[in-house]
Formats: structure tokens, sequence, C-alpha cells
């Protein structure tokens, strides 16, 4: 996923990174600790109750922080949401396939 964290940052901001830019953390969280920055109001309602979260933080040269965020299901088999945040604020998401009944 690290190679579409460093795709979002030049497609969305036009800025490009090298690999050794960024750090990254994968957090397993239940429905309602997801932070509601992450995408549009109510989206959260759409996925299971239990979601993997993998984050990839990179700081540019004016120390803006950007952290390119990927929504799994629990298993890392099925991406919901994807999306930007710089400072904390939400610059772009894309919901990329729907709630699967198995998960």
């Amino acid at each position: 996923m690290l190679s579409k964290a460093i795709e979002i940052l030049k497609e969305q901001v036009n800025i490009n990174a090298s690999e050794n830019d960024w750090g990254y953390e994968s957090v397993l969280l239940e429905q309602s600790e997801l932070d509601g920055n992450l995408f549009p109001e109510n989206y959260c309602h759409t996925l299971p109750k239990r979601v993997l979260v993998h984050s990839y933080i990179y700081q540019d040269a004016e120390a803006a922080d950007y952290v390119a965020y990927f929504i799994t299901n629990e298993r890392n088999q099925h991406e919901y949401i994807r999306g930007l945040l710089k400072n904390g604020q939400l610059i772009w998401w894309n919901s990329i396939g729907n709630l699967n009944e198995n998960d």
C-alpha cells in the first residue's frame, strides 16, 4: 500500500516522495473509534463493525503533515475507502468497494 500512498500524494498535491520519506502504522479499530475526519459525515455507518486502518505519514519541507490512509476489512482482504489528510483535514477521499456481507 505504500506505493499507492506515494501515487495519491503525487496525483492529489503534486509532491514526489520516495519510500524512505514515509512513516506508517496499521491499527485494528471498532467502527465507533474511527476519526470522523477520514470520510464524509455518516459514511462510517456503511463500514463493518471492525476495520483495519493503514496510515502512511509524510511531512513536506514546510512541515505540513500528509496522511494517506486505507480502510480495509480486519483481514486486510477488502479495501473500502482511501483518502488523504493535510494537517488533519480531509482533502481527498475515494470509496473503493461496497460492504461485503462476509466482512
